[in-house]
């Protein structure tokens, strides 16, 4: 973000860095986010611009970090100040925050706005996943005795794509190593974040292990928020890339 100049909406989220308690955290879920971040940040954006020039808001397309009439109200805003509005609203977490980043780089690289909105629109981006409590999202695996499991899976603005119920949280982490190892094999210009919620010793080890054996161009390690904790729980490790 400071790279590129790219705001983020709110830049003061509170994150998960240590583990939560899961009925405290079903407390929060569907509490409503607010639209002020990010319409300020678009009209920020527009008003040190300028006039006649591109605003890009970026979203996540699940509706979870996604404030209800943001883009309506950003777009609005932006307009207001005699700049342009864009919107993509597509994937989630880093899946999606990937993109801002695309758009950013390909800007400060050259291109005009409509090119860099083009390639941050187009470009491929996943994010593999180990959740601990998918109960929380409201689609849960049922396990022994109905006890919901753990899975590893493909997270989507849609869902998950359900990969495996792994017993252990050991063989989870390894399943979703191996797995993303397995789906970028090949792969060129990769740029990686991997997410966790409160499980910092299992993230940071989980970027090692990509930046010795994967070798991408660049590996961050972050807690998700509170926030979204509430969706994809507390122990959540996933893996955002995109690539190309």
């Amino acid at each position: 973000a400071q790279r590129g100049g790219i705001l983020i909406a709110p830049d003061d989220a509170t994150l998960l860095v240590a583990r939560e308690n899961i009925p405290r955290l079903m407390v929060e879920v569907g509490a409503p986010l607010d639209t002020t971040p990010a319409v300020e940040a678009c009209r920020r954006a527009a008003e040190e611009s300028g006039p006649d020039t591109d605003v890009l808001y970026v979203g996540p397309g699940d509706g979870h970090g996604h404030p209800e009439g943001v883009e309506d109200l950003a777009r609005a805003a932006v307009e207001a100040a005699g700049a342009r509005f864009h919107a993509i609203t597509k994937d989630v977490l880093m899946a999606s925050g990937w993109r801002a980043a695309i758009a950013a780089d390909a800007v400060a690289a050259g291109a005009d706005a409509a090119a860099a909105i083009e390639q941050a629109r187009n470009a491929t981006t996943q994010l593999l996943a180990l959740i601990e409590h998918p109960e929380l999202s409201g689609q849960s695996a049922p396990g022994n005795l109905g006890v919901p499991s753990r899975v590893v899976t493909l997270v989507r603005d849609d869902g998950f794509a359900l990969d495996a119920m792994p017993p252990q949280r050991d063989t989870a982490l390894r399943l979703l190593r191996d797995r993303f190892a397995t789906m970028v094999e090949g792969a060129s210009d990769l740029r990686v974040a991997v997410h966790h919620g409160g499980a910092g010793a299992a993230g940071e080890a989980m970027g090692t292990w990509i930046e010795r054996h994967v070798q991408p161009l660049e590996v961050h390690v972050t807690p998700i928020t509170r926030h979204a904790a509430t969706k994809y729980g507390p122990g959540f490790v996933g893996i955002a890339w995109v690539q190309g």
